[in-house]
């Protein structure tokens, strides 16, 4: 169905437990669906697929590689996925020339990623230079917010960056308060 959507440009499936043999048959559909400019795939379990050698959920990231197809997209929300575990391995796979080159929105809130994976996630958001609006809220990385932080220091366009519930602790908050500040993109309270 959506091959046959070449003028799609919005597609919302929020909350419909797509599942990972779901995000495998939408993967499939994406890579034919160049024109999308916003996907939300909120809570639909597409992290809880078995994962492959690497220790990446395959499914979700068959689903990510496919839209880094679509070179228009520019918001995508991945909420409450149940995603964890996203190594290098995967998020090299996720990476192409002018994947998510237009990517303005990126909401990853509530998956369990944890810190190995704010390294990882780091350095692909450094590729994003359009980015507006990061939501990483409740992903576990705690300390690896640092990490985040210098991935989207290089990024003049960010207005939001929600990291909200992941116990980053005080040592962090002082370290990552400093790129911003000095580069003005973002206002905190002196």
């Amino acid at each position: 169905m959506l091959s046959k959507c070449t003028g799609l440009t919005d597609l919302g499936l929020a909350r419909n437990r797509i599942g990972p043999m779901g995000a495998l048959y939408l993967a499939d559909g994406f890579g034919k669906c160049t024109s999308l400019v916003n996907v939300g795939l909120q809570s639909n379990q597409l992290g809880e697929a078995r994962p492959s050698d690497s220790g990446v959920p395959e499914a979700f990231v068959s689903l990510v590689v496919s839209l880094a197809g679509c070179q228009n997209l520019e918001s995508l929300f991945l909420d409450e996925n149940s995603i964890e575990g996203i190594g290098t391995d995967g998020l090299q796979r996720m990476e192409r020339p002018g994947a998510f080159s237009a990517l303005t929105q990126l909401s990853l809130r509530q998956n369990p990623m944890g810190l190995e994976c704010a390294s990882n996630i780091a350095s692909w958001l450094r590729k994003c230079s359009d980015l507006r609006v990061v939501d990483l809220a409740a992903t576990a990385i705690g300390p690896g917010a640092e990490f985040v932080i210098e991935g989207l220091v290089g990024c003049p366009t960010l207005s939001s960056l929600n990291l909200e519930d992941n116990r980053i602790g005080w040592e962090t908050a002082a370290r990552v308060r400093t790129p911003f500040h000095e580069q003005n993109s973002i206002s905190m309270p002196s």
